[in-house]
């Protein structure tokens, strides 16, 4: 299942946190996301929100992946880079 997700990355509350009810009320996991950019455009508070709303994402540790401009990363390294990031602001 693809789902196209239009909304407010940058709060724990939004589009992300949504997407992950769903996908956690159908007892599935996230296998693949695509961020495109939008951590460029995120302020500092609105990335550690988009941080953690990846991280609440019920995703498969070994198997999920994050894809964005730059490429396919497994998803448990994009949130080890997501947090560090985070962590710095």
């Amino acid at each position: 299942l693809i789902v196209p997700v239009v909304g407010d990355f940058g709060t724990s509350e939004g589009a992300i946190a949504r997407v992950g009810e769903y996908v956690r009320g159908h007892g599935s996991r996230v296998s693949g996301f695509y961020g495109s950019n939008v951590q460029t455009y995120l302020s500092n508070e609105k990335m550690i929100a988009f941080c953690r709303s990846l991280a609440a994402l019920p995703h498969d540790q070994a198997r999920s992946s994050f894809i964005h401009g730059g490429g396919t990363a497994p998803f448990r390294q994009k949130l080890a880079s997501c947090t560090r990031r985070a962590i710095s602001f």
